[in-house]
């Protein structure tokens, strides 16, 4: 016991790392110049930049970079080439140099939709915003109680940053989805979890970034280290190109059907055509919504425990939702591909096996102690859901979970 618990003690110190001599963080003062990058911003307040964030030159941010994070030599050049092209540099040498605070210029480096500050429209696109991160902040998990070894995917991240951006293009009126703008929307994810990637686990710790975006801070006492190898241009470039793939991929809901041939029901894995959106409407903004389109009526149902309901057909082509509860499905004959559905997240199945194209239909025993409780969803005109049949037999947990890995 003596052991482990000297062995438990030791890790915890070996997680909490002393900050390196001379660069220990230091909030900037009233007269220091920051800028809307988290990263910038972390350089000056550990002291790798000019605390004061002012007359910083190219020499300077390339020394800082690689020595903070381990980039190569000239990873940030294109950034601060950009600073002079825009002639955004209010410094006696603007050609040269500029302050942290210049890159707050409006649609040049700053745009529209940070994941950390608010749009210009609102007033300040400089100081982090609280309100604009937290909703980030669920997305990308960094509420939870972090440990050391949860982290950030990058298909947490893709998600955080599109929900973000429809968020602020809903909320901001003025909202500018210019040439700039669109070329930063993911590249900014990309370069905070490249910046803070762990050598040795190959991902990206909550940790890391709960304190490089909610506090400009790079995360030495939670472990930071920007490990043994240059981080280059071209893997920041996959990192981005992995991110707008996640982005730009269409999600599918997949849905247990009861279906029928020749004669006989079926029971089938479906995916439904109509891909899931982002949600805009007040209450569910960047939320992933997907339409099953109209129904004729509704119906609640209160099914007694341990309940049999026989071999019978659908009343009409429906989505059946279970709230509550459990069901075992199966058809005549193949009692193999039987479905289970349990109330909630897998509690959705569609029904199509009516009296006009199966002779039987289907049997469904209710195996729960307590009442299951279901939601009849007749489509309108009994239409069927424009659908790809993905195999015959119900659809496994990992084909109606896939959002989980979003979220």
């Amino acid at each position: 016991m003596k052991t482990s618990f000297l062995a438990v003690q030791f890790a915890v110190l070996a997680l909490a790392l002393p900050e390196p001599e001379g660069h220990e963080f230091r909030a900037p003062g009233p007269f220091d110049s920051r800028s809307p990058c988290p990263g910038l911003n972390a350089l000056a307040n550990h002291n790798w930049l000019r605390h004061d964030g002012k007359n910083l030159d190219w020499p300077m941010i390339n020394t800082a970079a690689q020595d903070a994070y381990g980039f190569g030599p000239g990873m940030y050049k294109p950034f601060v080439d950009m600073v002079f092209q825009f002639n955004i540099s209010t410094t006696n040498t603007p050609n040269e140099t500029f302050n942290l605070f210049d890159l707050a210029r409006h649609d040049t480096i700053e745009v529209d939709g940070s994941l950390t500050r608010n749009d210009i429209y609102f007033g300040d696109d400089v100081h982090f915003d609280a309100s604009v991160f937290a909703p980030v902040a669920q997305d990308l998990g960094l509420n939870q109680n972090l440990s050391a070894h949860s982290f950030v995917t990058t298909e947490t991240a893709a998600l955080a940053t599109k929900n973000r951006l429809a968020l602020a293009k809903r909320v901001n009126p003025a909202f500018n989805a210019s040439a700039s703008q669109h070329e930063s929307e993911y590249g900014t994810t990309a370069l905070y979890l490249y910046t803070l990637l762990d050598e040795d686990s190959g991902t990206t710790p909550k940790p890391w970034v709960k304190a490089f975006l909610g506090e400009d801070r790079i995360a030495y006492s939670e472990g930071y280290s920007k490990g043994s190898s240059v981080k280059t241009q071209e893997q920041l470039d996959a990192m981005l190109d992995a991110l707008l793939s996640l982005a730009t991929a269409q999600l599918y809901l997949n849905v247990t059907a009861l279906g029928a041939a020749d004669g006989a029901s079926t029971i089938e894995c479906w995916q439904v055509k109509s891909p899931f959106a982002v949600a805009t409407d007040a209450g569910t903004p960047g939320s992933a919504i997907a339409q099953l389109g109209n129904i004729a009526n509704m119906s609640y149902l209160a099914i007694p425990p341990n309940f049999d309901g026989g071999l019978h057909r659908a009343l009409a082509k429906q989505w059946v939702y279970m709230t509550s509860g459990l069901a075992y499905t199966t058809v005549p004959g193949n009692n193999s591909a039987g479905a289970y559905m349990t109330g909630g997240e897998f509690g959705l199945i569609f029904a199509a096996d009516t009296a006009d194209v199966s002779t039987e239909g289907h049997r469904t025993q209710y195996h729960s102690n307590t009442q299951t409780i279901g939601i009849q969803l007749p489509t309108l005109n009994g239409e069927t859901p424009a659908h790809d049949v993905l195999h015959s037999g119900p659809c496994v947990t990992g084909e109606v979970s896939g959002l989980r890995s979003l979220v």
